[in-house]
């Protein structure tokens, strides 16, 4: 690769980006405004793309893009979405804002990241339990 130098792609406060699979945009969180953020994109260029007006949670911190055609009519992202401590599963189509949920969790089933797999056949994530026990487990010689 040749030598050059960074530039924002943006101008505002700006985190978690999620390139789509062909490269042509980026989306990003914008800064939280109370209980949630809006999301939006760019091209690399740092023009703006256009998405469907997506608000999410506070909470819903990563934004995974699925094929086009999979769970979705166009490009998809699939996103945490719900109350603080019931988030589940949802997909986003960003040519036409509809969304599906995936899940459905009980109540205090909290998940703090994950990732979808190439094909967007499985998801894989954590499961944080605010009332595990400790165990320990030693290890014979």
């Amino acid at each position: 690769l040749g030598a050059g130098h960074a530039v924002p792609v943006v101008g505002e406060y700006s985190i978690d980006p999620a390139f789509s699979p062909d490269g042509s945009f980026i989306v990003y969180r914008s800064g939280e405004t109370g209980p949630s953020y809006t999301l939006k994109a760019v091209t690399p260029n740092g023009e703006p793309y256009a998405v469907p007006d997506l608000t999410l949670p506070r909470g819903s911190n990563r934004l995974v893009f699925i094929p086009a055609g999979v769970l979705s009519a166009g490009p998809g992202l699939v996103v945490l979405k719900g109350e603080l401590l019931r988030k589940n599963f949802w997909v986003i189509d960003l040519e036409n804002g509809n969304e599906r949920q995936l899940t459905d969790f009980g109540p205090d089933f909290v998940i703090n990241d994950f990732d979808v797999s190439a094909d967007a056949s499985e998801i894989v994530f954590d499961h944080v339990r605010e009332d595990s026990d400790i165990l320990l487990i030693e290890l014979g010689e």
